[in-house]
């Protein structure tokens, strides 16, 4: 799947991203003070790795980083969606999108705070 999106989509899509991320206010606030160009960098990446692109992260890694933000289902899933969409006005497939999607169902519990508590 990553090279049928390829770098360069991806690249396009977290930029999109973050636009509305950082317009969404359930959202913004979690990116007060972060170096926004690491994290698009980062993000790109870790899209890539989750499309089967090169790996950069260890899932250990990603839960470290999110622990201290206590987020949220709601806050999660809002920005899954976000996701989602983005990839979709890249032109993304279904079935990438897909794909997308069953990661981030198996990503939300190394993410959300206490997450067998959180609100359905």
């Amino acid at each position: 799947m990553y090279d049928r999106v390829g770098p360069d989509t991806i690249r396009v899509a977290v930029d999109q991203f973050y636009h509305r991320v950082l317009g969404d206010p359930r959202l913004s606030h979690y990116f007060a003070g972060v170096n926004m160009s690491r994290l698009h960098r980062h993000q790109a990446l870790f899209i890539g790795q989750i499309l089967g692109g090169p790996v950069h992260f260890q899932m250990h890694q990603l839960e470290a980083i999110h622990r201290r933000l206590r987020i949220d289902r709601d806050t999660y899933w809002a920005a899954a969606f976000h996701l989602i969409a983005v990839m979709s006005s890249v032109g993304a497939s279904d079935d990438v999108r897909l794909h997308l999607f069953g990661a981030l169902l198996d990503l939300e519990g190394r993410i959300v705070a206490n997450p067998a508590r959180a609100a359905v």
